[in-house]
């Protein structure tokens, strides 16, 4: 399974983790409210292919609005090149229900972008595989584990004068 898999992973590599559970709930953001977690630290996992057909994982924090063009520049690639994975997709390529999309790619042939505004934090809470499961880890781990390019991939608010 899935969650095993990602859990042997992290051990393997002596990384301190915490796994909140709760109820099935419907995202990582329904998880938080439960569990109290604070949202500012809730990551989004979405799942694209490329035009020759890369799975890449795009992570953001769970607030902030993706970018189109800023994630395809820091893919060096157009953006009509990048395709989300539908909820069905997600499911068959990666065996797991879409809210509970992992960070952490099992297979080496899955890239991993993350937003350089994900940094700012010390701690985050992601997927884990399982909808019932909340993944708690520092940043760099997640970095190091997912060997992630980090970039601006997020829209940046508009400066108010």
């Amino acid at each position: 399974m899935i969650y095993e898999a990602i859990l042997e992973r992290l051990r393997a590599r002596g990384m301190p983790f915490t796994i909140h559970e709760h109820d099935e709930l419907a995202g990582i953001a329904a998880a938080a409210q439960h569990l109290d977690l604070p949202t500012e630290h809730l990551l989004r996992t979405r799942a694209y292919h490329t035009r020759e057909d890369d799975l890449l994982l795009v992570v953001t924090r769970w607030e902030d609005a993706l970018d189109p063009d800023e994630l395809a520049d820091q893919l060096d690639m157009r953006r009509n090149h990048l395709t989300l994975l539908t909820d069905a997709e997600v499911r068959d390529l990666f065996g797991v229900e879409p809210d509970s999309l992992s960070p952490i790619a099992l297979s080496d042939d899955v890239s991993v972008l993350i937003d350089e505004a994900v940094m700012d934090l010390d701690v985050v809470y992601c997927g884990v595989g399982r909808v019932d499961r909340t993944l708690e880890l520092r940043v760099v781990d997640l970095i190091y584990l997912t060997e992630a390019q980090v970039g601006p991939i997020i829209v940046e608010p508009d400066d108010e004068e």
